[in-house]
């Protein structure tokens, strides 16, 4: 085990065969939270004390991970009305404390003193349910620790906001504009006080058809470069990384 490791929690999860999925009701409980193994991928989320413990197993990548709760700005929580009877929750969280590691083939990198977010969502959903979303975490351009979660459709303005300076403000709901045909290209996000370019780095990308479940979703992973209003002020990014997605479902 490296001198890395030895901070990050708990030792790695041993994976049983035959469990495949499973996901907690409660977010904030203790003790475990998702689990998925099947084949050589598996992976376990778990709640320790004020800790998040992650640990994933893949052909090509092995994290073992705990994403600190106790720092940076509150969540974002957002309750919708869907209409129908449906209602959705959602929670998110940036720039929260990481330590652990990572390795990738035959590199491994050392995450402390890096910073972690999450998305979290528990409801009922309208049986065609569409959205387009973006979330980002790391430093502005002077330094200073910065990021955003933004959509466009469903929920809205109420889950777009930055973390900045140990608080959440709220910014804009943006424009999407890109190629669906050709997701890998550059992305923009246009809205009062929102101008950023993002650049794919890579995807991951599902299609599938079952007749009466039916879903298309792209997701890219890369760096956003531009401004986003916060407050009274603009915040400068350039190479700042993060996630986009574009998803259309019907279930």
């Amino acid at each position: 085990m490296s001198d890395c490791l030895a901070g990050a929690g708990e030792q790695p999860t041993t994976f049983k065969r035959g469990q495949f999925a499973r996901v907690s009701d409660d977010f904030h409980a203790p003790g475990e939270i998702a689990r998925f193994a099947r084949g050589k991928t598996a992976l376990v989320l778990s709640r320790r004390g004020g800790a998040l413990d992650l640990h994933v197993r893949m052909r090509d990548l092995e994290i073992d991970a705990a994403i600190e709760e106790g720092a940076g700005p509150p969540a974002i929580t957002a309750i919708a009305n869907l209409g129908g009877g449906l209602v959705s929750a959602t929670e998110k969280r940036a720039l929260l404390s990481l330590r652990g590691r990572a390795r990738s083939g035959n590199r491994e990198l050392c995450l402390d003193g890096g910073v972690a977010g999450y998305d979290y969502t528990h409801g009922l959903l309208p049986r065609h349910t569409t959205w387009r979303w973006a979330f980002a975490l790391g430093k502005a351009a002077g330094g200073e620790p910065f990021g955003f979660n933004v959509v466009q459709g469903f929920v809205g303005e109420a889950e777009c906001a930055a973390f900045v300076g140990g608080e959440v403000v709220p910014i804009a709901e943006p424009r999407f504009e890109l190629d669906l045909a050709q997701p890998m290209r550059p992305w923009r996000l246009v809205a009062e006080g929102i101008d950023l370019a993002f650049e794919p780095g890579g995807m991951h990308a599902e299609t599938t058809n079952l007749g009466l479940v039916r879903s298309r979703f792209v997701q890219p992973v890369g760096t956003f470069t531009g401004t986003v209003r916060v407050g009274a002020r603009d915040v400068h990014v350039e190479g700042l990384p993060g996630v986009v997605e574009d998803q259309d479902v019907l279930w």
